[in-house]
């Protein structure tokens, strides 16, 4: 008799692009944009993957600025 645990499936990260948007944009569309690129970052597969932000994600300054972020993932099989 065998006894077999199949291997978890690959955990996939979203392929986040950098995104930007005119100072002169409305606040509105500016945080409309910030959001969705906030969003854009996530993880699936593997088994029960979690991922998060390893610093704040406060949106940069609305007449100019950036922000660079770093987005970890941890999973109980990777």
């Amino acid at each position: 008799a065998t006894f077999t645990i199949t291997p978890a499936p690959a955990v996939v990260v979203s392929n986040v692009q950098d995104a930007s948007i005119s100072a002169c944009a409305s606040e509105a569309d500016i945080n409309a944009a910030y959001a969705a690129w906030l969003g854009s970052f996530g993880v699936s597969g593997g088994c029960n993957p979690q991922g998060g932000f390893t610093g704040p994600t406060t949106m940069p300054n609305i007449c100019g600025g950036s922000i660079q972020l770093t987005y970890n993932v941890t999973d109980r099989c990777y």
